[in-house]
């Protein structure tokens, strides 16, 4: 899944997901201003993903996956449970400062 965060497109807070399969060999590219996310169908899965640059605590943010602006439609299977600390800690889309903008892409 991946979501618009960038507060200046005509997009902004609209989301779209792609069942990743090895089956379909495929993948999806998320650019930047877009946050991020996933959920496994199948037990004992492999995620493995590339970025653009090293791992940085103070750029790492976030947004409520269950945001009701935002409104992502999770699989049936998608456990609130499973989430890590920081991601069930994170603010809605509204809540959100300006992190991105259509310049930035």
């Amino acid at each position: 899944m991946a979501v618009d965060l960038r507060q200046d497109s005509h997009t902004y807070g609209r989301w779209l997901s792609v069942i990743l399969s090895p089956e379909h060999n495929n993948q999806l590219w998320v650019p930047a201003g877009f946050g991020h996310a996933f959920c496994t169908l199948e037990p004992n899965s492999i995620i493995s993903y590339r970025v653009t640059n090293y791992y940085s605590r103070d750029h790492d943010k976030g947004v409520a996956w269950n945001d009701p602006d935002i409104r992502v439609e999770w699989p049936d299977i998608a456990d609130a449970g499973t989430l890590s600390a920081k991601d069930r800690d994170q603010p809605k889309l509204a809540d959100l400062p300006s992190y991105f903008s259509m310049k930035d892409s």
